[in-house]
């Protein structure tokens, strides 16, 4: 999880994010005003991509029929990327498998090649 902590040095007030899985493992700035917990949204991952909604509704729509088939989910997605077209739909189904199955966030995920 990303935290942007908000806090006053030396009569300015700063901000700094921190990412971590646990607050109280961090050593956090004294004189904190506000710790705010950073929302990733799939629009942060879809940023520079122009991917159409029914095309992504599609896809997840066909993972959900692999999964409801018994297929387990890092196959499901290996056939979705070895079937798929588009060269942007492949690099995001991509990021999304190595962001799994290397246990990393998705936003900060690179597809492997």
């Amino acid at each position: 999880m990303k935290y942007k902590i908000i806090y006053q040095k030396n009569n300015k007030i700063e901000s700094k994010v921190i990412e971590t899985y646990d607050l109280d493992d961090e050593l956090l700035p004294t004189n904190i005003i506000e710790i705010r917990k950073e929302n990733f949204f799939i629009s942060k991952l879809l940023k520079n991509r122009k991917i159409r909604d029914k095309d992504l509704k599609m896809i997840f729509y066909e993972l959900s029929l692999m999964l409801n088939s018994k297929i387990l989910f890092d196959d499901a997605l290996e056939i979705l990327i070895k079937t798929q077209k588009n060269s942007q739909l492949k690099d995001f189904l991509k990021t999304l498998q190595s962001s799994f199955s290397n246990l990393s966030l998705i936003h900060i995920s690179e597809p492997t090649r």
